[in-house]
C-alpha cells in the first residue's frame, strides 16, 4: 500500500533526518533550589499549604498517593508497589548512567 506524502512531515514543512542525523535537544535545568517534593512534605509532615487556594487544593489531592517512610518520600502506584521519589536533578543524573551504554 503506497502512503501519500501529502500527509508526511513533508506536507507540513517538515524536516525528517535519519537516525545519523539526529539531534539532541538542550534542556534548561531547574533552579537547584526547586524541589517537587518538598510542599508534599510540608503537607504530610506538618499540614502546612500554600496560601494561594489553587495550588493548596493540587497538593491536597496529590499528595493522597504519597507516603512518607524514615524520612523518605514514596509514591504508593495502584499496583501496591511504593516507588522513592527523589529530587529532579538527582533523576536525571540516575537516567543518564542508566542510558549511558546506550
Amino acid at each position: 500500500m503506497d502512503e501519500d506524502p501529502s500527509k508526511g512531515p513533508e506536507a507540513l514543512g517538515l524536516e525528517t533526518c535519519s537516525g545519523d542525523e539526529a539531534e539532541v535537544m538542550e534542556i534548561d535545568e531547574p533552579p537547584a533550589s526547586k524541589n517537587w517534593r518538598e510542599p508534599i512534605l510540608r503537607w504530610i509532615d506538618r499540614g502546612r499549604l500554600p496560601s494561594d487556594h489553587t495550588e493548596a487544593r493540587r497538593i491536597a489531592r496529590r499528595a493522597k498517593s504519597f507516603i512518607v517512610i524514615d524520612g523518605e518520600l514514596y509514591k504508593r502506584i495502584p499496583l501496591g508497589v511504593l516507588q522513592r521519589c527523589i529530587p529532579i536533578l538527582e533523576g536525571r543524573e540516575l537516567i543518564r548512567d542508566i542510558h549511558a551504554g546506550i
